[in-house]
């Protein structure tokens, strides 16, 4: 009586702790490559603006100065 229940108890325990076991959460390896993507893209997003605008900085003062240039060269074809 007493193996046999034993044996009840056992197998009633592994019943419970495999069902607890799968759950259908994600696990943390199955989150990280989105983390790490989301990660790169905001490293990458950082990188490509401070690229971006010391450049887009240089284009307008060079359209700037081109636009200088063409006035200045106007008012010197009138006179």
């Amino acid at each position: 009586m007493k193996k046999a229940l034993g044996t009840i108890l056992v197998i009633l325990l592994a019943t419970l702790l495999c069902t607890a076991c799968s759950k259908d959460e994600e696990s943390v390896a199955e989150k990280a490559p989105g983390k790490i993507d989301q990660i790169n893209k905001k490293t990458a997003d950082a990188i490509v603006k401070r690229i971006k605008t010391p450049l887009d900085k240089a284009r307008l003062t060079q359209g700037l100065g081109d636009k200088r240039m063409e006035e200045m060269d106007k008012t010197f074809q009138e006179q």
